[in-house]
């Protein structure tokens, strides 16, 4: 089942959707300062996903070498710009830091379970309007 790395761009629409509503609950429940740290931490995981992005539309088929490559960089600029987020913000709020970091990884880790089954879907219809184009003849 290949998507094409174009994938990625409605992922990361997807990411940012919910890094953004997980910081607004983050704003309401605890505080703007807890939000802030939520949108940051979110959005830390989210340019490092741009970052691997942006290495791999370029080339559309991709080889394992660029997988990797861009997984790599991903890893390191995620990790940098959290760095940057606990080193420099000083209102930092752990419970809205963690909540963005948690919702933008989880993002990483249902998406592709999300993705299947809307394809088994479409198969599925695809199947269906087959089967009833055929009992028609």
């Amino acid at each position: 089942m290949s998507h094409g790395p174009w994938i990625l761009v409605g992922f990361l629409g997807l990411q940012a959707v919910v890094v953004g509503l997980v910081s607004v609950v983050a704003a309401v429940v605890w505080s703007m300062s807890a939000g802030f740290s939520a949108l940051l931490a979110g959005a830390s995981v989210w340019v490092g996903n741009v970052a691997y992005a942006s290495l791999l539309i370029p080339r559309g088929r991709v080889s394992f070498v660029w997988v990797f490559v861009g997984q790599f960089v991903k890893v390191l600029v995620t990790l940098l710009l959290l760095f940057l987020v606990v080193a420099w913000y000083p209102a930092l709020v752990w419970p809205g830091f963690l909540s963005g970091l948690f919702a933008a990884l989880l993002v990483i880790l249902a998406a592709p379970a999300w993705i299947a089954k809307r394809q088994r879907k479409r198969d599925a219809q695809r199947v269906d309007s087959l089967v009833e184009t055929l009992s028609k003849e």
